[in-house]
């Protein structure tokens, strides 16, 4: 793989109009997948790989889910019903730029006109698409160039015209402001004209863009005019000096400085402390959005802003309780918030206040949806986190568990490599990863007073102090080189068994561990992720964090960073409930329930006997007026509620659409579940609730809700044969493929007839069959 290339020499002509502001984007999960080939698609000044991609998928209709933000913690879990960990325990979602991969999260990396961006599945670490990470496009300041005059010219006229350019990242022109010896110079255009005074010239030009992002160029410029010729000079009366009697004194010899502090002087209480205090403050300057923020921050005694108790819920919401049952719950969500709780004073055993007990998703694991154990399919961290959520305050594990402390102990231990590491994969054949084997020092610490576990520990130890490198790291070309991860990791499961980082065995060249994370720090207070990269990462500075303050509690005789034990469970404000609804809202477009389902019109009706178990169910109303109104066409918001209603679907949150906020309270409720469980999406911010929903959108809400209630997306051999789909994006014919599979529509000679509305009758069949499926 080439070394990135740097900024000068990306092809972006960021001094040029661009023709056409477009990039190519492309998502590939095989050879035989691609939900969206290379295409052509329109980029803007600002533009992540993130919100394109979200763009993107919203354009062609592809389903997509992340989570951490918009920004630097942003992590793509699914496109196209494949998610991380569906094939395999190192599988999930890449991407490249330019055909590079970059070490940073796809919600920081600005693109450009140009640009060539695509989304990959990897099976195996990204090593299936030789993906080793480098540093990309980190200069974004705008750019200046000078072209008919050159720095440290001479020049024999007082006025001086030269042309100037200045561009954002984007290539955005950009008007620069341009001053000769402190005073203003006119700009036309693109020329500036200067007047120049006799001597030296000092010519300074700034542009500044959008966000305030500025560069500043200086070109000194002497002007020295035609002069007249002088006389010839008369001859030299003193040609030969007498030497100065009292010369210059010789300039002070300069003496190297003092030799660098040794480790063994430094008050590494005081270099932590600021440390710790720093990475705190540029933290908290931020939203407190992710949960090793929270509790490195509270191991550090600072106090996690109430703003996360809400991040808290939602997280458990979305990532966990949404997905209980349905194959798609990942462990370490379910771990990551166990102790996230257990930091912030929640009972994790009653993580909602309704009784959802995260224990027991760890030590009684679910099945993920490929039939293998939730708890060891994500890798060795899913057993390892399952053991430092339960230490985090010895929460009890009952005998007839699945998993006890003894059976996950026993298991970490059987995957240990011969060397003493561990890799991700549950088997001594994967790569070996020092964080994984850092990791497995914590989960096994408390438990070396027994032999095997004792030796299992010395041998990890061991190997983690011969690969320290020559500057105090752990280079992996995987994560992007030498990473302050890494290295933050290994201090963590030094001093979670009581071995100080500094010792001689992990000092190499007179660097120890600590004095290697140090140096990542930046001026911002964060940590990078690796050596030399212009910015910290926010990644990098919750595990830098947490690593200092394991340090520092280390030291000081207080413990480890995962005991929580001190902590009480408190009650802790949940979010702020929906505001009351309007007291008049419109009319329900469901209407409201009949007091008998006899409905006077479904007599003889050929759907009679699927209106009667949908009303039965309670998924479906008939009319006031004792009718069902069969044939009458079906709106979107009626669509949804019976959608809704048949699946059970809540969520606490509100949908992002204003045509619906006049709707009854319940009617929101609906809708806003159907949106966060992924069955509708709306268009151009809107809803449109009272518009009739056509045979292919219910075909699209059916084949989303199958997901929802089966935990995988439909598997079929071929699509439907009608003439009339093949104009659709490919996840509309997959739904009404689907509903042809399962014999739940058979269209009218060879077609569909998707832009036709769908009756309530058509919908309770479709529904009530939907229902049936397994």
């Amino acid at each position: 793989m080439p070394i990135a290339p740097s900024f000068a020499e990306q092809p972006t002509p960021i001094y040029e109009n661009q023709a056409t502001q477009t990039l190519q984007h492309s998502i590939t999960i095989s050879s035989t997948e691609v939900p969206m080939p290379l295409s052509s698609v329109a980029v803007r000044e600002g533009d992540t790989v993130l919100s394109v991609l979200k763009r993107s998928v919203e354009a062609n209709n592809i389903a997509m889910s992340y989570r951490g933000g918009e920004h630097e913690s942003a992590y793509v879990e699914g496109i196209q019903g494949v998610y991380e960990f569906d094939r395999g325990q190192g599988s999930g979602w890449m991407y490249s730029v330019n055909g590079i991969f970059p070490n940073r999260g796809a919600g920081v990396i600005k693109l450009i006109p140009g640009d060539k961006v695509e989304w990959k599945y990897t099976t195996d670490l990204g090593k299936d698409l030789n993906a080793d990470l480098f540093p990309f496009r980190e200069d974004l300041e705008p750019k200046i160039s000078v072209s008919g005059v050159t720095s440290g010219a001479t020049v024999t006229k007082s006025t001086l015209s030269f042309q100037v350019n200045a561009a954002s990242y984007f290539g955005t022109a950009l008007q620069p402001t341009v001053t000769v010896n402190g005073k203003q110079a006119v700009v036309t255009g693109n020329t500036v004209h200067a007047e120049l005074q006799s001597g030296e010239n000092n010519i300074v030009l700034q542009a500044t863009d959008a966000k305030n992002d500025s560069v500043t160029k200086t070109v000194k410029v002497t002007y020295a005019p035609t002069a007249t010729p002088e006389p010839n000079p008369l001859p030299n009366p003193n040609p030969n000096p007498v030497p100065n009697p009292n010369p210059s004194p010789e300039p002070p010899v300069v003496k190297p400085g003092p030799t660098p502090e040794t480790p063994s002087t430094k008050d590494y209480s005081k270099l932590v402390t600021s440390a710790i205090n720093e990475a705190s403050a540029q933290m908290l300057a931020g939203p407190i959005d992710s949960e090793w923020q929270a509790i490195g921050l509270v191991k550090a005694g600072k106090k996690v802003p109430a703003s996360y108790t809400k991040e808290f819920y939602e997280h458990l919401q979305d990532q966990v309780i949404s997905r209980s049952g349905k194959g798609r719950m990942k462990i370490t969500d379910v771990q990551r918030l166990t102790m996230a709780a257990a930091a912030i004073g929640i009972d994790p055993m009653n993580a909602d206040g309704k009784g959802f007990n995260l224990i027991d998703k760890i030590v009684n694991s679910e099945k993920h949806m490929t039939g293998a154990d939730s708890l060891t399919y994500q890798g060795n961290n899913g057993i390892i986190f399952a053991l430092i959520a339960l230490d985090t305050k010895g929460y009890q594990v009952p005998s007839n568990s699945k998993w006890t402390r003894e059976s996950l102990v026993a298991e970490l231990l059987k995957y240990q490599k011969d060397d003493g590491s561990w890799s991700l994969s549950t088997s001594k054949e994967g790569s070996t990863s020092y964080d994984i084997t850092a990791m497995a020092l914590i989960g096994i610490a408390p438990y070396t007073d027994k032999p095997e576990v004792r030796k299992a520990m010395d041998r990890a130890v061991k190997f983690l102090a011969n690969e320290q490198g020559p500057t105090g790291g752990y280079d992996e070309a995987f994560v992007g080189g030498i990473s302050s991860e890494a290295t933050s990791q290994v201090i963590i499961g030094l001093t979670a068994n009581q071995i100080d980082p500094r010792i001689p065995m992990f000092t190499k060249n007179g660097i120890n561990l600590i004095d290697h994370l140090l140096s990542f720090q930046t001026a911002d207070g964060g940590f990078q992720h690796t050596a030399g990269d212009s910015r910290s990462n926010a990644m990098a500075t919750e595990q830098a964090l947490q690593a200092l303050v394991a340090f520092d509690l280390f030291t000081k005789g207080k413990g480890v960073l995962y005991n929580f034990k001190e902590i009480p469970v408190v009650p802790v404000p949940k979010p702020d409930p929906e505001p009351t609804p309007d007291p008049k809202p419109e009319p329900k477009p469901e209407p409201e329930p009949t007091p008998t389902p006899q409905f006077t019109d479904i007599h003889k009706h050929w759907a009679k006997d699927y209106i009667n178990q949908a009303v039965e169910q309670g998924i479906a109303n008939g009319y006031k007026d004792n009718t069902f109104k069969p044939n009458q066409s079906l709106t979107r918001a009626q669509a949804v509620s019976i959608l809704v209603r048949a699946l059970d679907l809540k969520t606490d949150k509100k949908a992002p659409f204003p045509d619906t906020q006049k709707y009854a309270s319940s009617t929101q409720e609906e809708i806003a579940a159907a949106y966060h469980h992924g069955l509708v999406k709306g268009k151009d911010g809107k809803f449109m609730p009272a518009q009739e929903v056509t045979r292919a959108q219910m075909a699209l809400m059916l084949y989303r809700a199958y997901e929802v209630k089966n935990g995988e997306v439909y598997k079929f051999d071929k699509m439907a044969p009608f003439r009339d789909i093949r104009s659709y994006n490919m996840e509309a014919v997959k739904a009404m493929s689907m509903l042809y599979d399962l014999k739940m529509a058979k269209g009218e000679n060879g077609n569909f007839m998707p832009s036709n509305s769908t009756s309530r009758a058509h919908a309770m069949k479709m529904l009530i069959e939907f229902l049936n499926t397994k």
